[in-house]
């Protein structure tokens, strides 16, 4: 099984890192040390995770835990948005919002691994909400880009 490291992706003087990418054809299953969420801006595929295989398709979103394992496969150019997080980041910068409970209710920690794998998959956005979520994922990225 191919790990990813968060020091390959993620500025070490960073705890996030948010951008978009297409995927076309297999990716290599693989699992990582930091905390992933991933969203199917356009085109569809497939999304394997933890030997399970679902179809996907714009407005598709997922949290993947560390250590979790998963690969995308898709016939047709998709796009996709990750942001990526290193678990210091929740414990840090975002322990102190105002939403910091609820987020942690979401997915995170490891004694939670294995609940959200049942509960949680995926999340799809349709309609107005779906081109909300796609405005916010813009924003970060614009914002992450410039380092605002």
């Amino acid at each position: 099984m191919y790990q990813i490291k968060a020091v390959d992706y993620i500025d070490p003087n960073e705890n996030i890192k948010v951008y978009s990418y297409q995927s076309i054809g297999t990716e290599m299953e693989h699992t990582h040390d930091f905390i992933e969420l991933v969203y199917v801006k356009s085109g569809a595929g497939v999304h394997k995770l933890n030997n399970e295989e679902n179809n996907i398709e714009r407005g598709a979103l997922f949290f993947l835990n560390i250590g979790q394992f998963h690969a995308f496969y898709s016939a047709e150019r998709m796009e996709l948005v990750n942001i990526l997080l290193k678990p210091q980041f929740i414990s840090g910068e975002l322990l102190h919002s105002e939403n910091a409970l609820e987020i942690l209710g979401l997915f995170l920690f490891e004694e939670f691994n294995g609940v959200l794998d049942r509960l949680i998959p995926h999340l799809t956005f349709i309609g107005k909400e779906m081109l909300e979520l796609e405005v916010i994922l813009d924003a970060m990225i614009l914002e992450y880009s410039e380092k605002k």
